[in-house]
């Protein structure tokens, strides 16, 4: 089901992997893994420089990171991608991001000021996804429309 999301620009998911050999074969992990998507091998690196592994891990061989569309590491888990993983954590995060779509300037409250921030991207940025809205694959003022009729609750 991950694989579902590997194509999903709001979310990035990352597995570490350390230690090849231990406590399985490569095949065997390999085994483990999901496919399509980005994965950090730290094997073989001298033990102080295990920036990525001691960033993305929690004291295991192996670890998931989801990253969301802010860039924002969402969950550090430390096994690959599981049952839990693709049934709970990656639709609840969807459907907060899916929630927070309107609020463009990211204060967390959906209000005029997202409506300037969503006209600035309109004149000067209108290729920026984040404008649009509606999902139309523009920013436009239907995408304006679409945040006033959210705040009159209509």
């Amino acid at each position: 089901m991950v694989n579902e999301y590997s194509d999903d620009n709001r979310i990035l998911i990352v597995e570490n992997f350390d230690e090849v050999e231990q406590p399985y074969t490569c095949e065997a992990w390999g085994a483990f893994a999901e496919e399509n998507l980005p994965m950090i091998f730290t094997d073989g690196t001298p033990a102080w420089d295990f920036f990525l592994w001691d960033m993305f891990s929690l004291n295991c061989s192996a670890g998931t990171i989801v990253i969301d569309h802010n860039m924002r590491i969402r969950y550090v888990l430390d096994y690959f991608p599981s049952d839990y993983l693709n049934s709970i954590i990656i639709p609840e995060l969807l459907v907060e991001l899916e929630d927070s779509r309107h609020d463009i300037n990211g204060d967390g409250q959906i209000n005029i000021l997202d409506i300037i921030s969503l006209a600035n991207i309109i004149l000067y940025d209108n290729l920026n996804e984040l404008g649009d809205i509606n999902q139309d694959g523009e920013a436009n003022i239907l995408d304006i429309m679409a945040i006033v009729n959210l705040i009159l609750g209509t």
